[in-house]
């Protein structure tokens, strides 16, 4: 074949709508089985007369599948999309046809990608405009989540993971699919938030499930740390509460945050459910109102302002003596400071502050005001 007519048959392949009509028309052309099976996914488009075929080409590993068929890895540039196989080698002057099939995967594979990043953006607009209630108009949000193929009335569970790099983003989406079918997965801030839609899944099930998913996750992460020498990583996982219409995102999102939270006061490394942190919630839910930054100021801001102005820890020093119960040799060895020390920063806060540190009352007002400031902090780092 010259290549005049290798180009024609290139651009035949190339005018095809997607990879599965081009695995379709280069069968029929080749009269051999074929596959492609993605990287990225368990995604595998096969095409052939024999079921052997089909189910190897589906469910062999790779090393396997390389062993007993011919096999074609499709890079395109430093990407590599998937692997090519062949149920046999075709004869040599179908080897064109080979060829041409290499480049039309190259191509529509590109096309594919772009397609699912433009949608990516789309369905990410979606789901923060939900988290944040960004437009409160149900019926435009059911319209939408319509065209986008995505079920407005189904149960859903949303969880927050904080403490991640972004390059581990594909895999954990990857992971995330393999836990929960039809599940997605959005970047925000220094924050990863899954979607994952559970119905038929019980509730035992799915903490089994979440469980599974960051023991995965934390599995390939260690794995890549082992290979650097270098641990980076600190992550934690808060789970919000299942809901059963998609346009309650932002209530699960709340909680999930609010289980996030909570994990990282407490230095918690398993996932954190929300309907499982009893008063926290309560504190949560009053660090989020506009009277808890007015009472945080009237009972903290003295000592605040004052680290602000003498780059001081008092703050931390207060709420390490408060943890102990105010007994002071305690928070001296939980802050590895002397015990002078601690009782002349005691004395400096209890100047600052307006009540009377040996009252019960004001403790109690200081104790509520401690753990809303600090879930008030934290919120905002991840706003």
């Amino acid at each position: 074949m010259n290549k005049k007519e290798l180009n024609d048959q290139i651009l035949e392949f190339l005018e095809l709508s997607d990879i599965h009509a081009l695995i379709e028309k280069a069968g029929e052309k080749l009269g051999a089985g074929l596959a492609f099976r993605y990287d990225d996914s368990s995604r595998t488009i096969a095409r052939s007369s024999s079921y052997e075929f089909l189910n190897n080409a589906k469910s062999f590993p790779l090393n396997e599948i390389e062993r007993i068929y011919d096999t074609r890895r499709i890079i395109d540039g430093s990407q590599s999309c998937g692997v090519l196989i062949l149920d046999r080698r075709p004869p040599g002057k179908n080897d064109f046809l080979v060829d041409a099939l290499i480049i039309g995967l190259r191509f529509l594979f590109r096309r594919e990608k772009n397609e699912e990043n433009n949608k990516n953006i789309v369905i990410s607009r979606f789901f923060e405009d939900l988290i944040l209630n960004r437009v409160p108009l149900e019926q435009e949000n059911r319209k939408r989540a319509e065209l986008l193929g995505i079920p407005a009335d189904e149960e859903f569970l949303l969880f927050v993971v904080d403490g991640l790099p972004l390059a581990l983003r594909d895999f954990v989406l990857m992971r995330l699919k393999a836990f929960f079918h039809r599940s997605y997965f959005i970047a925000r801030k220094k924050l990863f938030i899954c979607i994952a839609f559970t119905r038929n899944i019980g509730e035992d099930a799915l903490k089994e499930n979440i469980k599974h998913f960051v023991h995965a996750v934390r599995k390939s992460r260690d794995h890549e740390a082992s290979d650097t020498g270098v641990r980076t990583f600190d992550d934690h996982y808060g789970v919000g509460g299942r809901r059963s219409s998609l346009l309650l995102l932002s209530e699960s999102f709340a909680e999930a945050k609010g289980a996030l939270v909570f994990s990282h006061l407490h230095a918690r490394q398993e996932p954190i459910f929300w309907r499982e942190t009893g008063a926290f919630r309560q504190i949560c839910l009053f660090a989020a109102s506009a009277e808890s930054e007015d009472f945080c100021r009237s009972t903290l801001g003295r000592v605040i302002e004052y680290d602000g102005i003498h780059r001081s820890n008092l703050l931390t020093t207060l709420a390490a003596i408060e943890s102990c119960n105010y007994n002071l040799a305690l928070a001296a060895e939980k802050l590895f400071f002397h015990y002078n020390t601690i009782k002349y920063r005691y004395g400096k806060i209890q100047e600052l502050l307006d009540g009377d540190l040996k009252d019960n009352a004001f403790r109690f007002d200081l104790s509520f005001a401690l753990r809303a400031h600090a879930v008030r902090e934290m919120m905002l780092s991840f706003e």
